[in-house]
């Protein structure tokens, strides 16, 4: 049983033996670590895993398509995940608060 070839839309990944995690060289892109590596994870049923594992597919997390979800953070350098980071930061209130202050 494998997980389909498939495109998450910056790469391109090769049919993947269930139950096995691919990895792949980062992609070349500005703000990313070319020595890294990253990776999506083949579920034992045979499908793409979403961001939190047992979510095949992305569902829970709101994507519902067949390519699953790609981990890509090690591929950015310190100083993208340090901007990220201050970003992602706050809580989902601070950024509602956030976003009535900007209408």
């Amino acid at each position: 049983m494998y997980c389909n070839a498939t495109f998450d839309k910056i790469m391109c990944w090769p049919p993947t033996l269930a139950d096995t995690m691919m990895t792949l060289p980062c992609p070349p892109v500005q703000g990313v670590d070319l020595k890294q590596t990253a990776y999506k994870t083949c579920t034992a049923e045979g499908r793409w895993q979403g961001k939190v594992p047992g979510d095949e597919e992305g569902a829970e997390a709101g994507d519902t398509s067949q390519y699953g979800w790609t981990n890509y953070t090690s591929c950015f350098t310190p100083d993208v995940r340090d901007l990220l980071n201050q970003l992602y930061s706050g809580t989902q209130e601070d950024a509602q608060v956030s976003h009535t202050h900007d209408k």
